[in-house]
């Protein structure tokens, strides 16, 4: 195998987890790369090694499936050794298709410093699994019972049978007792599912918080640089009549000095923290991405029957762009498209905090542009495709 950066291993033969080697094994007669990622975020991986595999004559991968899955482990281990910190990891499988395209498989653990052997992370979609699993299980266990039951009662029945006259009393009673008994069988069912249901609902809120908390954090570093960013872009642009490139590419530099001065740094952190960069560089395009992912799916529905495509367009490359400058000049094409009429649509879409984002932006706007000039791209277009008014 061909590893991208060469390292030195805390061990020759590191300890490997069962479901590590089971993924490998799976992939293994069409694997031709394999990378180690660490978490960064939510949803976020940072590549920090990888290695190619050597192939014979007929294409098989030349490696075993114990060596590659020894190799992502002694990559994890020396990355944990050499930053001490523990964290989160992921194998990215390149994997041949039939067709010959490349797809990408995954396998996430955990390394930690009280133990050697990586521990594999359990995912949303497999604590489900587990969960249905159990659910069924105790479905099948009651029907078990519910089709005992109903064998017992057929016997007692004929026994009745024999001795009806006798017995007719102690008949009725069972039979209420019979239907009870189903009704607490049935009711256990319910709360089972309640259960479930419940847990279900948990996960899904504590993701959102947690997403929520993210989106929070992003906001609370990149928004009063992303404000100073876009305010000198906007009083650039009317200055120079649109030709702002230097100017920005200038504050931009300031803002990020600027930044660098006020921002503290946390010495136990590691040196070159990843979110702070890209903050410092672009906080303007940090902010846009974040206000993008706030907007949930039922708001992006409503914003669609409430603006135009090419506005929706507008709306979506403002927030995509992966430089200042263009996020900017983006954010600009979007509020010279809209009518004034649609503002006040949006402010019922949005919530408060996404409405608090828009105003700010809108009276950065307003205090640099000239009262009573058009912007660009407003002259003699101002209707065009536009939705109907109600």
């Amino acid at each position: 195998m061909q590893i991208d950066d060469q390292f030195d291993p805390t061990e020759d033969d590191p300890p490997v987890p069962d479901k590590l080697l089971d993924r490998t094994l799976k992939y293994m007669s069409s694997l031709v790369r394999v990378d180690v990622e660490r978490k960064r975020g939510a949803n976020s991986w940072k590549k920090i090694n990888g290695f190619k595999l050597d192939s014979r004559n007929n294409g098989e991968p030349a490696d075993d499936a114990e060596e590659v899955a020894g190799m992502i482990v002694m990559i994890a281990a020396s990355h944990v050794e050499e930053t001490g910190d523990e964290g989160s990891y992921r194998a990215k499988y390149h994997v041949t298709g039939r067709t010959g395209k490349v797809d990408r498989k995954t396998f996430a653990f955990r390394m930690t410093a009280d133990s050697d052997e990586p521990e594999a992370i359990m995912d949303d979609l497999e604590k489900q699994e587990v969960l249905a699993v159990a659910f069924d299980r105790a479905i099948a266990l009651i029907e078990i019972q519910n089709r005992h039951i109903d064998v017992q009662n057929a016997r007692i029945l004929e026994q009745a049978q024999v001795q009806s006259g006798q017995t007719a009393p102690l008949l009725a009673t069972i039979e209420t007792l019979v239907n009870k008994y189903h009704e607490g069988l049935n009711m256990q069912a319910t709360a089972l599912q309640a259960l479930f249901d419940n847990e279900r609902s948990l996960k899904v809120e504590e993701t959102k918080a947690e997403r929520d908390k993210a989106l929070i954090d992003i906001l609370a570093l990149a928004a009063p640089k992303a404000f100073d960013q876009f305010g000198e872009y906007v009083k650039g642009r009317t200055q120079s009549g649109g030709s702002t490139k230097a100017k920005t590419d200038t504050t931009a530099e300031t803002v990020e000095v600027e930044a660098t001065e006020t921002i503290p740094t946390d010495p136990k952190a590691p040196e070159g923290e990843p979110a702070q960069e890209m903050v410092l560089e672009n906080p303007l395009t940090v902010f846009a991405h974040a206000f993008r992912e706030s907007i949930h799916s039922q708001q992006w529905m409503d914003l669609s029957e409430s603006l135009t495509k090419p506005q929706m367009k507008a709306l979506k490359e403002a927030t995509t762009q992966e430089e200042d400058d263009a996020t900017a000049e983006g954010i600009m094409v979007f509020k010279e498209c809209l009518k004034p009429t649609q503002f006040l649509r949006l402010q019922r879409i949005l919530d408060e905090q996404q409405q608090k984002m828009i105003g700010r932006l809108l009276e950065l706007i307003e205090q640099y542009e000239p009262e009573g000039e058009p912007a660009e791209g407003e002259e003699g277009d101002d209707d065009e495709g536009e939705p109907e008014e109600e």
